[in-house]
């Protein structure tokens, strides 16, 4: 406790959050202050592999009763889950602490130096890394703040979102969710799709209008999106504007495509590019970071080796492992378009899919109760099958007023294949019944960390299972 008491400290309330760590352990490197944090995943004893990297990264882990927050904090950086009746909003408060967002922290480090912000409703996370990883094979040193795991840095650690440059360039992600997007101006600001996802898409357009108006030197977009389309004319600025897409009115975009069994190859200008991502969709991302690098003038043959190289994100359809011809798949996909996306991908490869879907909160389930309906009546094959454990509660006094029972039976009435399970447990065993050679099996999701190791105890069961037959 002496170090916490004699030096001044930025303590992070809900650390364990995916936008929380890496920017708690990118101050660490970056700041003088001690950095510390609380997440109550910890208090309850789970989340400890991501509690290990956070210590060995220099973060101080602090129970989240209040006990640790004295007149030596000089800042506190809040998630959006954490309610005021926390013990340590309350201990803030009686300290008179200053109060910032992880959104306020971020755009006061990034606006101050290179900032290079990835923005839109879906694929960020992915082409935050493959930006990354551009500019990092072109050794221009960047820092890199993601969303989820970078396995291209870290290949034998997967619990880093967040790598340390020492140039002045920080490619980040800039997150819509909260309307928080507008406090960013950074240098160069991209803009990937405009969706309804966390927000009403009339509060989208006006969030994603205000950002792009910010961005100080270029704005790099999606041409193939209509509502970014519509938003440009509202915008009223003079940085350079680079589009990329799939037709030849935007400024790159592919020459020809080929889509490989577990991956992609396409060309742009006279050079070809070859992704070990498969689907359409992450030919997207790849011209989308395509066109940043050439922004910055990176010859379209480093890029070209970087993204060849390129491993991708964790739980951006990571492959588990594969048994007798099932695969099993681990996928953060959790609003419709990312959902339609996954499905579209491993559909073109597969006979049947099997797709476990755990939704991320009651409130968000709430918000696109339909969408989620309706994208899962369209996309789901005849003999594809899809498994809805109940919604995933993080804790809080949100109101559980929903369940995956009333999407379970609306999508039924679609003559859809679907089954709600309150127990997630129970989905390995009706697995272990039903599931057929040549299946592929996706575990889709975002907020629980703890799917993963479903995913991976679904293949080693499976895998147990086939190797007694």
């Amino acid at each position: 406790m002496d170090q916490l008491n004699n030096r001044e400290r930025i303590h992070f309330i809900g650390v364990a959050g995916s936008g929380m760590s890496p920017l708690a352990r990118f101050l660490v490197a970056k700041s003088q202050y001690l950095i510390s944090g609380s997440d109550r995943i910890f208090d309850r004893g789970q989340g400890e592999k991501l509690r290990s990297a956070l210590l060995a990264a220099g973060v101080l882990i602090v129970p989240q009763d209040g006990r640790s927050l004295n007149k030596n904090v000089t800042k506190v950086i809040v998630s959006g889950a954490i309610e005021k009746t926390v013990p340590e909003m309350q201990a803030t408060i009686k300290f008179d602490i200053p109060i910032s967002t992880r959104a306020q922290l971020l755009a006061s480090v990034t606006n101050k130096t290179h900032g290079i912000a990835i923005a839109g409703t879906s694929g960020k996370t992915t082409v935050t890394g493959m930006c990354g990883a551009v500019f990092s094979y072109a050794g221009l040193n960047p820092s890199v703040i993601c969303g989820g795991v970078l396995k291209d840095f870290y290949p034998t650690n997967l619990s880093d979102s967040v790598v340390v440059g020492d140039s002045d360039y920080i490619i980040f992600e800039a997150d819509e969710s909260d309307g928080s997007l507008i406090e960013y101006a950074p240098q160069t600001g991209m803009l990937l799709n405009i969706s309804k996802d966390h927000q009403p898409l009339e509060l989208l357009h006006d969030i994603f209008t205000r950002y792009m108006t910010q961005c100080q030197r270029n704005l790099i977009y999606n041409n193939d999106d209509r509502n970014i389309r519509l938003n440009l004319a509202r915008i009223n600025n003079s940085c350079s504007k680079l589009s990329f897409g799939w037709s030849n009115s935007a400024h790159i975009y592919p020459r020809h495509h080929e889509l490989l069994p577990w991956g992609s190859r396409f060309q742009v200008g006279d050079v070809t590019f070859t992704l070990q991502l498969p689907g359409r969709h992450n030919i997207s991302n790849a011209l989308a970071a395509i066109a940043l690098g050439s922004a910055y003038d990176i010859p379209f043959k480093s890029m070209s080796q970087a993204l060849n190289e390129y491993k991708g994100i964790a739980r951006r359809l990571d492959l588990i492992g594969s048994i007798s011809g099932i695969r099993v798949i681990d996928d953060f996909a959790h609003n419709p378009d990312k959902i339609a996306a996954t499905l579209t991908t491993l559909q073109s490869s597969s006979s049947r899919t099997i797709a476990i879907f755990q939704p991320h909160g009651f409130g968000p389930t709430r918000f696109l109760k339909d969408d989620l309906i309706e994208c899962f009546t369209t996309h789901l094959r005849a003999n594809d099958v899809l498994l809805l454990p109940e919604i995933y509660y993080a804790g809080g006094t949100v109101a559980r007023d929903i369940s995956s029972l009333d999407l379970v039976q609306a999508i039924s009435a679609a003559r859809k294949f679907a089954y709600f399970f309150p127990d997630r447990a129970a989905v390995i065993p009706w697995l272990k019944e039903h599931v057929k050679l040549n299946d592929t099996i996706v575990v889709m999701g975002a907020r629980d960390d703890t799917l993963t190791d479903f995913a991976r105890t679904i293949y080693h069961q499976l895998r147990q299972q086939y190797q007694q037959l």
